[in-house]
């Protein structure tokens, strides 16, 4: 079922649509941030740190490649040779 067809579902009901995840922070790195995918917005608990979801992602997107950028060069070096 897709987020739209749950959304319906609720307003139809008369229920607020609520979908929350907990994911790691990209500001304090603890998997304290609730998104809130409703609103568009993630709030930290351990760092109190207020976001829009893009902003979320796209810091995300940042510390992931910073943090795997060796992984990834090693792999690429490594490519075709079968361990």
């Amino acid at each position: 079922m897709s987020t739209v067809t749950a959304k319906e579902i609720c307003k139809l009901q008369g229920i607020d649509f609520k979908l929350e995840c907990k994911v790691i922070c990209p500001y304090c790195t603890q998997k304290q941030m609730i998104l809130k995918l409703a609103h568009g917005t993630g709030h930290c608990i351990n760092c109190k740190t207020d976001k829009k979801i893009d902003e979320i992602l796209r810091l995300s997107k940042e510390k992931f490649g910073t943090d795997h950028r060796q992984f990834r060069d090693l792999m690429q070096e490594r490519s075709g040779i079968q361990l």
